[in-house]
């Protein structure tokens, strides 16, 4: 419980830093969570542009509500769903751009794994619950204890999703022939 207070506290300060001094606090609100803010748009938008795009959006939307977000106790868990917001956002204005001659498809599954992020490309075959408790395992290095808690579902369930998806990305790699 500890942790968690602790990563509140610090969010709460680097919100504070955002409010008293825009530049200074959104760098620092950047440099530290960009991580699993990445990780979450690109497991469902692998686009670069695109993602670069709905990480501004991210950082927009926390800078616009930083008056509200002074008492988020799980921030790592509100930025995955931010994050996953914008991303299909993103996605959903894909749709409404032309093609142009420089997209070509992705024909194998190596291109794919090395045109992105190799953890992201890989999440993107998981259902949701999977993907939000791998990344807050890996990513935000929470214990299954505190995304139980996030999520407000049961400790084995918790585990056996983070261990059954574990066993999904295997299969995939050894299909893939990635070992």
């Amino acid at each position: 419980m500890q942790k968690n207070n602790e990563r509140s506290d610090k969010f709460k300060k680097i919100i504070d830093l955002i409010l008293n001094d825009k530049d200074k606090g959104t760098n620092l609100f950047y440099q530290e969570y960009i991580q699993i803010i990445t990780i979450a748009i690109r497991s469902v938008n692998p686009d670069p542009d695109k993602v670069k795009s709905a990480i501004n959006t991210v950082l927009i939307t926390t800078w616009q509500n930083a008056k509200n977000l002074r008492e988020i106790r799980n921030p790592e868990g509100w930025l995955y769903v931010v994050a996953r917001n914008c991303a299909k956002k993103e996605n959903n204005d894909r749709w409404d751009s032309e093609l142009t001659e420089d997209m070509h498809p992705i024909t194998n599954a190596f291109d794919k794994i090395e045109d992105d992020d190799s953890f992201s490309y890989l999440i993107r075959m998981l259902d949701e619950d999977e993907k939000e408790i791998m990344t807050l395992r890996v990513c935000a290095d929470y214990t299954f204890e505190t995304i139980s808690d996030h999520m407000n579902k049961p400790l084995s369930t918790i585990t056996s999703s983070y261990y059954r998806a574990k066993e999904k990305m295997k299969k995939y790699l050894k299909k893939e022939d990635f070992e």
